[in-house]
């Protein structure tokens, strides 16, 4: 698995939701009051963007005329045909044995703890040419997404 940023913090606001490219592959990116979370851009039904969808609690009636409302339990509705697909785990609400999209680990990762390049300084052939380098500093904290 590979852990990949997919921008600042502050690209994501609390309550927005993006479509971000990471490694050849649209994700959906959701910052939802329980945290963030990361979905392929894909319903599975017809391919519409999910993350053009709405966000949606978990509503319950364990009785007629009586709802319990359950925001906890995050779920995003397909743009074009309604389906609904859980934040947490990508399972469909209703057919979740069947029914998922795929989702992904994300973590907010502070900027001087973000992981280390692979080296591919072994890679490299040494040539007769120099660069000028600069000093580079990050001051911000990273939604990561592990693909």
């Amino acid at each position: 698995m590979v852990n990949v940023v997919v921008g600042p913090v502050s690209d994501f606001p609390l309550g927005t939701m993006r479509q971000v490219t990471a490694q050849n592959r649209k994700l959906a990116i959701f910052h939802s009051a329980t945290g963030f979370h990361a979905l392929r851009d894909s319903c599975p039904h017809m391919g519409a963007a999910l993350s053009g969808g709405t966000l949606v609690g978990s509503v319950e009636a364990p009785q007629p005329g009586c709802y319990e409302h359950h925001p906890e339990q995050e779920f995003i509705r397909c743009p074009w045909h309604g389906w609904e697909y859980e934040l947490a785990t990508g399972r469909s609400w209703f057919d979740p044995q069947h029914n998922r999209v795929a989702n992904y680990e994300t973590s907010v990762v502070p900027s001087g703890e973000l992981p280390a390049l692979a080296d591919v300084r072994s890679t490299l052939v040494e040539g007769p040419f120099t660069a000028e380098s600069f000093s580079v500093f990050v001051e911000d904290d990273y939604v990561v997404v592990q693909l």
